[in-house]
């Protein structure tokens, strides 16, 4: 599969800290990724939500796993079963494990909760992974969640 390098910018300028987040070029295999038009707006606090999502659920995984929570987070919203909105989806009862934990009042920090800010704004911003549309669930590799029986593996994404 052929590899491209895009150099992403972004309609919304994602802050850390005090600083604006400068374009960073990512490699991308083509086919992978697709960008929509954001169809709605995501406010602070929902942002917030999602990129806490990301980081505890997918922290260290990849960019990609970053953003296949962002989407699997986001079409769970879209499902209306968990909430209708993303901070709703996201503290849910039992859906999320680290939102049952002291994580929930913790304030991440670090380059692994910068790469999630960037993996929200990314997805806010319309870029999506083909192939996860309709993808409500995922888990780790190592476990094996009785729900799993009742649908479809469309990916392997990370460790």
């Amino acid at each position: 599969m052929k590899t491209i390098t895009l150099t992403i910018l972004l309609a919304v300028t994602p802050i850390i800290g005090n600083a604006a987040v400068d374009p960073i070029a990512f490699s991308f295999k083509a086919g992978q990724y697709y960008s929509v038009e954001p169809s709605t707006e995501i406010d602070a606090k929902e942002f917030m939500c999602l990129a806490r999502n990301i980081y505890y659920e997918a922290g260290v995984e990849s960019f990609k796993g970053k953003l296949a929570v962002a989407q699997v987070t986001s079409n769970r919203v879209d499902a209306k079963q968990w909430g209708d909105d993303i901070c709703k989806v996201v503290f849910s009862k039992y859906q999320f494990s680290w939102t049952a934990t002291k994580k929930r009042k913790e304030h991440p920090s670090g380059s692994l909760w910068e790469e999630s800010i960037l993996a929200a704004a990314m997805y806010a911003n319309g870029l999506r992974i083909a192939g996860l549309e309709n993808s409500l669930h995922y888990h780790r590799n190592d476990i094996n969640p009785a729900w799993n029986s009742k649908g479809k593996r469309v990916a392997k994404i990370g460790k």
